[in-house]
């Protein structure tokens, strides 16, 4: 009798431990994907952990998974890597920052408060991730902002770059309205949606122009919808990569992945995830027009949140008539 239920003991054990094995296999494997990225070349070396940050709309986890496609095929001649690409909130990013927590490279946008950044090679010189002349941070991808109208409609056209009405799609760390400021744009008629909503509304066609993205482009475009674009000078869309790693060791394989990420083989393929290139690759028509467009040193990218909602506030108080707040944006020096 004790025999038998010591037997019954051990299936009923071998049983469990293996149901716990498939289980974590099959269903944790899945969790695990959902969370993070991993890319293991043949052999191990070393983990190099990429942090995206998403401070514009560019589609949920698809930057990361650009990410982690380009570390891919730069680790298949490398021996010893395994590239682990993570999303990360901005609050979440700059709570692990007060920690002492970083990543060894950051994807991120405007918005992000971050100090202790390695200094990129002069071949990667970007004005935009520039202090004092130097790079800390070099774009890889960027947006466009345009006026969008739909064709065959009974309404008034932008003359004189006057625009009649429009719906302003709008994400926190981004500036539409005073890209339309720096390009001489005025607006009778406005209301600022976030970015999903702006969109929405805008396809019921109750209001002309809507004042948008690339990534409204690529919509419409996937649609198959009749529509004009009218490109804007000015973009402050850019996603940035920076080295941020502690260990000195890693910064050349790094500056190596990051020139990769800036190549012309990677920078083709940015309009599947609806962004544009930084480098000069063919893109649809539409896309290249807004590509052409704005060719702007952009922003500084270390201005801050609250510099940003400063902007913004006068931007929307000179549209509606603020004449003290056109002051203040005259003076801004970017």
């Amino acid at each position: 009798m004790g025999f038998s239920r010591k037997k019954t003991i051990k299936s009923a054990l071998f049983i469990f431990c293996t149901f716990t094995v498939f289980f974590t296999a099959f269903f944790g494997a899945a969790a695990i994907k959902k969370e993070r990225i991993l890319i293991e070349t043949a052999d191990y070396r070393g983990i190099i952990t990429v942090w995206q940050i998403d401070t514009f709309e560019g589609g949920t986890g698809s930057r990361r998974e650009f990410l982690a496609d380009r570390a891919k095929e730069f680790s298949k001649n490398k021996s010893g890597l395994l590239f682990l690409v993570t999303s990360h909130t901005l609050t979440g990013a700059e709570e692990n920052f007060k920690k002492g927590i970083y990543p060894d490279v950051i994807s991120f946008g405007a918005g992000l408060n971050i100090s202790g950044l390695y200094k990129l090679p002069q071949n990667l010189y970007d004005g935009g991730g520039a202090i004092n002349g130097e790079t800390y941070a070099a774009a890889w991808c960027r947006g466009g902002y345009a006026f969008i109208k739909f064709n065959g409609k009974k309404t008034s056209d932008i003359v004189d770059k006057t625009v009649p009405s429009a719906i302003v799609s709008d994400c926190e760390y981004l500036m539409p309205l005073y890209a339309a400021y720096k390009c001489g744009y005025k607006i009778n008629d406005f209301k600022v949606l976030p970015a999903k909503n702006a969109y929405a509304e805008f396809t019921l066609g109750k209001i002309p122009f809507l004042l948008g993205t690339q990534r409204d482009v690529m919509r419409l475009l996937s649609r198959g919808a009749d529509f004009s674009v009218f490109p804007l000078e000015y973009s402050d869309i850019y996603q940035y990569i920076s080295i941020s790693t502690k260990n000195v060791e890693k910064t050349s394989v790094l500056t190596e992945y990051i020139e990769y990420l800036l190549s012309e083989k990677s920078q083709e393929k940015l309009t599947e995830i609806s962004m544009l290139p930084v480098k000069n690759v063919a893109t649809e028509k539409a896309l290249a027009d807004m590509y052409n467009a704005a060719k702007n040193t952009p922003p500084p990218l270390f201005l801050g949140g609250e510099k940003i909602a400063r902007i913004k506030e006068d931007c929307e108080a000179f549209y509606r008539g603020d004449i003290s707040a056109e002051t203040k944006l005259k003076n801004l020096p970017f």
